[in-house]
């Protein structure tokens, strides 16, 4: 009997902490929930909702409903079962009803704060409900063209049963919720998270979309960073999200194009290698190599991305010599991204094909393989992102309709997709090829003529 006495009571002692441990969890929790629910209840401002995302409660809304009630705002933090029923009953029977309750003054604005599926719910809400005063509403990672993470968990036998029939509205099928629903009429700002997996930025945006900000976050804890913080308030009180650092050299254009007229195709020449079969490398190199000649350089830039040995790592001709083959390999990195492709010279044109398409031919003076490939046909390359934040100096080749050949530099970080809208919109280009990035440098006699990069391929005009 002692022995079982002592057990019990070790028992307790253990058990001491871990109940303890509970008490302060659960008070946490509560204390949190209170203040919330005090300083909103103190306020006199506008109304804003606050709606999660799918699987998640009203809890992961609470750094965002803590700063709107320190700000003012009547804070209304909805929780649902987002997992149990579809949108539309959800709506009917789990969002409305506390909205009605909360919402009494409608002198006062009523604004939207979302994640992930709450912007599909208040956009089916807003849809179906006429809101007099409404406000603004401000959603993050919303999949407004569905996802394609959606799309996986859909096809799942096991994740579909877990969360519930809304995963099925918010695929990227054209007859999901997501994809059907009216475009907003009402002030809305997105913000989307550049490295979120589970909707792509480009998935988030609606029809006439004014307002956008990409944070560099990823989806579950967007809620969470403090520059998301900051443009949710922006936009709740001035309708616009904070502008974007200035650039520091507003004097300077953000591109410096050379042109090549479609009749002067044979000015263009390729530079590896000296007579002595040593490699250039460098344009300063090229521009004493021609002056023991008594020619000028004109025009020249890097051509092509090249291996940790130095050579060309795909197809390289030069004056009809095939010095490496086309390389078909997959692999990581720009030159890999598919599709990449050719650009070639011959006697009577010139033009840039998708590296599949090419086919090796007699006629071909000069040629080398790179990429990604910028434009093909006037279409941008399936993988870049319009609002991608991976920026780098680039420099490329366009060709237009007529045949003229466009080379191009940025002056400042761009993204592929700003490249690429550059070469289709600006200069006209249909087809156009990335040559490659951060080392680039293009030189135009007379104009910009500062060079110290080392390459293997130079593109080149002399006089």
């Amino acid at each position: 009997m002692q022995l079982q006495k002592q057990t019990k009571q070790l028992l307790l002692y253990m058990m001491f902490p871990i109940l303890l441990i509970g008490i302060f969890f659960i008070a946490y929790i509560t204390y949190n929930e209170t203040i919330i629910s005090r300083s909103t209840t103190q306020n006199t401002g506008d109304y804003v909702v606050l709606l999660h995302g799918l699987g998640r409660t009203k809890r992961s809304m609470y750094p965002i409903g803590r700063m709107l009630a320190h700000e003012g705002y009547r804070v209304i933090n909805i929780g649902y079962p987002s997992r149990t029923d579809t949108i539309e009953n959800l709506v009917a029977t789990k969002i409305t009803p506390p909205i009605d309750a909360l919402y009494v003054d409608k002198n006062k604005k009523i604004h939207f704060v979302t994640h992930s599926m709450g912007g599909i719910v208040t956009r089916y809400y807003l849809a179906n409900h006429a809101v007099a005063n409404l406000g603004r509403v401000v959603m993050l990672a919303p999949p407004n063209a569905g996802s394609d993470t959606a799309d996986t968990w859909a096809a799942s036998t096991i994740m579909r049963p877990l969360l519930g029939p809304a995963i099925l509205q918010m695929t990227t099928a054209s007859n999901s919720l997501a994809q059907t629903l009216p475009s907003p009429t009402y002030e809305v700002g997105i913000i989307a998270g550049e490295f979120d997996e589970k909707v792509d930025p480009e998935k988030t945006q609606v029809d006439d979309m004014k307002y956008f900000f990409l944070a560099a976050r990823e989806h579950t804890f967007i809620m969470h960073a403090p520059e998301v913080l900051a443009a949710v308030s922006s936009f709740l009180r001035t309708g616009s999200f904070p502008d974007p650092p200035p650039n520091s050299d507003t004097s300077q254009p953000l591109y410096t194009t050379y042109t090549v007229p479609a009749e002067q195709r044979d000015s263009i020449q390729f530079f590896w290698k000296d007579g002595a079969q040593q490699p250039i490398q460098t344009i300063d190199t090229l521009r004493k190599n021609i002056a023991r000649d008594g020619k000028h350089l004109l025009f020249a830039t890097n051509g092509g991305i090249f291996d940790t040995n130095y050579h060309p790592l795909g197809l390289y001709i030069e004056n009809w010599q095939i010095h490496t083959p086309v390389n078909r390999n997959t692999g990581e990195g720009n030159f890999y991204m598919q599709p990449n492709g050719i650009f070639f010279t011959t006697k009577f044109t010139a033009g840039i094909t998708n590296t599949v398409d090419f086919v090796t031919s007699s006629y071909i003076r000069n040629a080398l393989q790179s990429g990604p490939l910028l434009l093909e046909k006037g279409n941008i390359h399936p993988e870049f992102t319009r609002f991608s934040q991976n920026k780098h100096i680039r420099n490329g080749i366009g060709i237009t309709p007529t045949g003229d050949m466009l080379f191009a530099i940025s002056n400042v970080p761009v993204s592929f997709y700003e490249f690429a809208t550059y070469f289709r919109d600006e200069l006209g280009a249909t087809d156009a090829l990335y040559l490659d990035g951060a080392i680039s440098e293009l030189f135009i006699a007379g104009e910009r003529e500062q060079t110290n990069q080392s390459f293997v391929g130079i593109i080149g005009i002399l006089e």
